[in-house]
């Protein structure tokens, strides 16, 4: 089972991880840092970047911009990149969800005749709802009508999402 994690992560950790990922070796070299192989191996993961993190507001919380990071986990390894991730980055990197690829359910809950029982694994953070887009609501002349931060909607098609449905994985969820 692979779990797809929504990560915060500072701005100074996110220029380090972009470094990384555009890095070329065959041009560049060996990558000299400062991230370490486990940093690597964790985002190596990482959806398109540009494409995911532009779904996503900037946070701004304790004096500090945090963006949302999607990474790809095998079910196995999840807890080795939690500790891992809060022994070394702690004060770079929270957890904002994590869900399960295949039914979009949170980590550690599961589907019992159509009711979700558990209790997440990662439970959703606090400051999920400052990450998530604008949601723009039109009037039927096309003006803007109204507009405020939100969770992704399996209900509003119109709200940015970066769910790869074509790849087999399901819509999230947030109850």
């Amino acid at each position: 089972m692979i779990i797809n994690m929504w990560l915060g992560i500072t701005e100074d950790y996110r220029n380090e991880i972009l470094e990384y990922l555009a890095w070329d070796e065959n041009t560049q070299g060996p990558y000299p840092g400062p991230l370490v192989a486990v940093d690597e191996a964790i985002f190596d993961t990482v959806a398109d970047v540009v494409t995911v993190q532009a779904l996503y507001r900037v946070d701004k919380f304790q004096g500090k911009d945090w963006y949302v990071f999607s990474i790809y986990i095998p079910e196995p390894g999840v807890d080795d990149v939690v500790d891992w991730l809060a022994d070394n980055k702690g004060s770079k990197t929270k957890i904002l969800g994590a869900w399960e690829y295949d039914s979009g359910l949170q980590y550690g809950t599961e589907l019992d005749e159509g009711v979700i029982i558990g209790t997440p694994t990662y439970p959703l953070n606090s400051r999920l709802l400052e990450f998530m887009p604008t949601i723009k609501v039109y009037d039927h002349t096309g003006n803007l009508d109204n507009q405020a931060g939100g969770l992704i909607s399996e209900d509003d098609p119109t709200v940015n999402t970066d769910v790869n449905i074509l790849q087999g994985q399901a819509a999230r969820s947030f109850t």
